[in-house]
């Protein structure tokens, strides 16, 4: 063979590793790139991001309680425990006044701007039927508020960990009910309303102690709520990687961690009731039945027509006896 022939299947060769090489790369940097951002996840991304929600459920709680303050069909006491980063988390219990020895009970998990007191509404409503309500602030939410901080902003990584460390807390909130002794551990629910949906479609996924869940104007796929949803605070994260000439995948990837369609199917079998308006505004339909899709039987969903500019509240009257009829026959109760 001529050394020139050689010459000419060396370089070759050389260009066929550097192509090779360069085609792994750009397959690696498309793996890592927001630009194919879809749900559901597969798994092993999923069995990836669960790691990010483990942590002690042994630590202490050093939880607290405030003095009792009695209505009709319950008893509400501030508690007050330490969340997994350390922080403190409050929240607000509602015992029912008439329950069996071991009370089932419902985390509620208020929307974006709202309190720990929207357990209230539901401990009402639930409470005459035996059943305990638990919510908790969100982070930078009620109590924990901080200047200048918010959960929905262009900075897509704290939003992320705000996120994050509510569902954790949320866990925590668990391991308090579980400390408690009075508390039915095999009859724990969740309400989640719109914010509090997202939130609840991730740790239903998380945590197994969530035997039923109940999603209320909730939704999943961070890029198409980010593309479409009325919010003012997500409006303001449109315009910031519009006027940066950033894609909105780029936001969607940084929350990839709390995306709920990429969770909601590790409840099943566990059942889940969505409840959401069909004209939503802050909520589109399509992510709602992005994220229903996601999950997995038993599944259900309540659709209604709502009334307002934005159509995001459904029939109050009618949620809430769906909502008690639900955990009525979630938690076997008459």
């Amino acid at each position: 063979m001529s050394k020139f022939l050689l010459e000419r299947i060396t370089l070759k060769r050389t260009m066929l590793a550097a192509f090779a090489a360069a085609m792994i790369a750009a397959s690696s940097a498309h793996a890592a790139s927001p630009a194919g951002y879809s749900v559901p996840f597969p798994e092993e991304k999923v069995a990836e991001l669960l790691k990010a929600y483990k942590y002690d459920r042994t630590a202490p709680l050093n939880a607290t309680l405030g003095a009792p303050a009695e209505y009709p069909a319950y008893i509400a006491r501030r508690v007050d425990y330490n969340g997994a980063n350390g922080a403190r988390v409050p929240g607000i219990l509602h015992l029912p006044k008439k329950s069996d020895k071991k009370i089932p009970c419902v985390l509620v998990q208020h929307g974006y701007n709202g309190d720990k007191s929207m357990g209230a509404m539901f401990a009402t409503s639930l409470a005459p039927s035996g059943i305990a309500v638990f919510s908790i602030d969100a982070e930078y939410h009620g109590d924990r508020k901080k200047p200048g901080k918010d959960i929905l902003s262009p900075d897509a990584e704290s939003d992320a960990r705000a996120f994050k460390q509510t569902i954790i807390d949320l866990s925590r909130a668990i391991d308090y009910l579980a400390s408690r002794g009075d508390i039915d551990m095999q009859r724990i629910g969740y309400i989640g309303t719109s914010m509090g949906s997202f939130i609840g479609g991730v740790l239903a996924g998380v945590d197994e102690r969530v035997h039923t869940a109940v999603l209320i104007v909730g939704g999943g796929d961070w890029l198409e709520m980010t593309a479409t949803s009325g919010v003012s605070s997500i409006a303001a994260v449109r315009e910031h990687y519009r006027a940066s000439g950033k894609p909105l995948s780029e936001f969607a990837y940084a929350m990839r961690a709390v995306e709920p369609a990429a969770f909601i199917h590790r409840m099943a079998p566990n059942p889940l009731l969505m409840i959401n308006c069909s004209n939503d505004k802050y909520v589109p339909k399509k992510t709602a039945e992005t994220l229903f899709a996601a999950a997995r039987s038993p599944k259900y969903i309540q659709w209604f027509t709502c009334d307002g500019d934005v159509a995001h509240i459904p029939p109050v009257a009618k949620t809430q006896s769906l909502v008690k009829k639900w955990f009525a026959e979630q938690f076997g109760l008459k």
